[in-house]
């Protein structure tokens, strides 16, 4: 039952992310409609990022499973998230 339960709560994660991952494609057709959906989209993903040094062992944080996405996470995602924000100034302006 422990199992089913864990695979269920898993299913639903990947459920909630693969819709948000559907929204930056999404964001590509109708970027002036979903400008601040993409900005707080990349925000999320920070802070998601910076959630992982709650765990504690940072010995998990820089292997090579984990660190790339959390380079990712919290320096990719804010510079997509800022230049989103200023490409859309410079359009509408």
């Amino acid at each position: 039952m422990t199992d089913a339960v864990r695979d269920n709560h898993v299913r639903f994660i990947g459920g909630v992310w693969l819709g948000l991952g559907l929204i930056m494609p999404a964001g590509g057709v109708a970027f002036q409609q979903l400008r601040s959906v993409l900005v707080a989209f990349s925000a999320m993903i920070c802070i998601g990022g910076l959630a992982r040094f709650s765990a504690g062992d940072e010995s998990v944080l820089t292997g090579t499973d984990i660190a790339p996405s959390l380079v990712f996470e919290i320096i990719a995602m804010p510079l997509l998230g800022f230049w989103i924000s200023k490409l859309e100034r410079r359009t509408s302006g």
